[in-house]
């Protein structure tokens, strides 16, 4: 019975261009829905780990956004996301690396400046280092 129900999906296809610096957008509009999402993909992973470096592109991908960025500890860049009810997530897996946002419409020019900087200006802060690998011990 619940099998037997026909569903329509509709796959709106992307507007894609190249940005000046090489960087290529795939962006899909929604005027119903009031949040903008994004991610950036970029090469690398653990199957770029050399023997002695194990783990290492796990701690990077967490601590890209977790470690704070430049002027901002992590504490603050928390609270500001967290004032927002935005969410920036960083993570390395064993091919890629990504960093995502979602926000509120009227709220990307400041989530995206942040995003901006968790991705050019991280500051890697010890002492989530510290959280991080307890948490990976354990």
């Amino acid at each position: 019975p619940l099998l037997s129900k026909k569903v329509e999906l509709t796959v709106r296809k992307p507007e894609q261009f190249t940005l000046s610096n090489g960087l290529e957008v795939l962006y899909i509009k929604d005027p119903q829905v009031p949040m903008i999402q994004g991610s950036l993909l970029f090469p690398g992973g653990s199957f770029c780990e050399a023997s002695d470096e194990l783990g290492l592109s796990s701690a990077t991908g967490s601590l890209l956004r977790e470690g704070g960025v430049r002027g901002l500890s992590p504490e603050e860049l928390d609270r500001r996301l967290d004032s927002k009810a935005a969410v920036i997530e960083s993570s390395l897996g064993a091919e890629f690396g990504s960093v995502q946002f979602s926000a509120l419409a009227e709220d990307f020019d400041e989530v995206f400046s942040l995003f901006r900087r968790v991705v050019r200006e991280p500051t890697f802060d010890k002492t989530r280092l510290e959280l991080w690998r307890s948490r990976s011990l354990d």
